[in-house]
């Protein structure tokens, strides 16, 4: 078999791609999350600015103002507790927030790139990830000389913005050591948060490309060659007796049907205790062709509805209508749709067929047995 059989050149299926993220296969880009976790910190920083100096300012005060006590005494036992339980809820209402904050982006972030997905899959034990030879394979990989690349332009533009920022905003630094006091924190926030603005703003492009880089290496991992396709579709699929076997006992649609019938010579019915009125309750229609010593092939068979269509419509083209029930039974059990009748249902069938064509008006059957 030639290399191109297993050359991975065509598109993942749909089937590959399920199996991969059941495996956590997915396109997630690291820099999306440290941009959202940037971007999540600095907004809670100036939303909460205020309130996060004023317990701090509190918790420094309480820190400061509390007597040392080197007494064990139960007072200063419970002293110490309340001055901990205190301590423990500024620190809570300080650095929850911005703990939130942070856990919110990484939880949004997940969400944006590969939707809501769970599996243990990816916490299974590999040996291939022991292994010092698909390890080398990682580190000189395409993707890793991609990153590197990546990374260093990242170091080098980020330098480069911060470089200018703090150029640009250079008079606005001289100026800060004659201001009030009252005026220097604000005065250095907002300067801070235009440094912080831009390196978000630089960090989301680059997270952007970044993103792009995963997917497409991500699809060329999972392409397949032609043989992958052809197994995948043999697993999906089954056997191909399976595959015929299915389609012969799916309901035929009606230009199927009308086809059969055109085909067809004769038509066995079981209408056994069944009134004429109501039709036949199964109907099989068989093809042999006059002159032919040829095997005889069931061309279409069905019960209820569908062995009254077929009944109807061999009436309407004046074809030999036969009601043997045991027979018809025992050739819609054993014989499937477009397949030729076993030789152990010969003899029966073709003594049937040579009594009753005698009795049969002539017009009635197309051929004869």
């Amino acid at each position: 078999m030639s290399d191109e059989l297993y050359h991975a050149t065509e598109p993942a299926t749909p089937f590959r791609r399920r199996q991969a993220r059941r495996a956590g296969q997915l396109p997630r880009s690291v820099e999306l999350n440290s941009v959202l976790v940037l971007l999540a910190g600095l907004v809670i920083l100036v939303a909460l600015c205020p309130t996060i100096f004023a317990q701090l300012k509190a918790f420094t005060v309480q820190m400061l103002s509390s007597p040392p006590s080197g007494s064990h005494s139960p007072a200063s036992l419970d002293q110490n507790l309340a001055l901990l339980r205190q301590s423990a809820w500024r620190f809570l209402l300080i650095a929850g927030p911005a703990c939130l904050a942070v856990a919110g982006a990484v939880l949004l972030s997940g969400l944006l790139q590969s939707g809501f997905f769970f599996s243990v899959e990816p916490l299974a034990f590999k040996l291939d990830r022991l292994s010092p030879t698909q390890g080398f394979k990682r580190i000189f990989s395409a993707r890793s000389v991609a990153r590197l690349i990546f990374n260093l332009a990242k170091v080098l533009l980020v330098a480069l913005v911060t470089f200018l920022s703090i150029r640009a905003i250079l008079p606005d630094l001289a100026r800060l050591p004659a201001l009030p006091s009252q005026l220097l924190l604000g005065a250095t926030g907002r300067l801070l948060l235009g440094l912080g603005l831009r390196l978000i703003i630089l960090l989301a492009v680059l997270a952007a490309f970044d993103y792009l880089l995963v997917r497409h290496f991500l699809k060329r991992d999972l392409r397949m060659s032609p043989q992958q396709l052809r197994q995948e579709h043999r697993d999906l699929e089954g056997n191909p007796l399976t595959q015929q076997r299915r389609s012969s006992l799916a309901p035929p649609s009606p230009a199927r049907l009308a086809a059969a019938i055109l085909q067809a010579d004769l038509v066995l019915i079981d209408s056994r205790s069944q009134p004429s009125s109501a039709g036949p309750r199964l109907a099989i229609a068989l093809q042999h062709r006059t002159g032919t010593a040829g095997p005889v092939r069931l061309l279409i068979k069905g019960s209820g509805a569908l062995a009254r269509r077929i009944h109807i419509l061999a009436a309407q083209r004046r074809l030999g209508i036969f009601n043997y029930p045991q027979l018809t039974r025992a050739l819609a059990r054993a014989v499937p749709v477009n397949h030729y009748v076993p030789l152990r249902l010969y003899p029966e069938l073709a003594e049937l067929l040579q009594q009753e064509l005698i009795k049969t008006p002539p017009g009635c059957v197309r051929g004869a047995i």
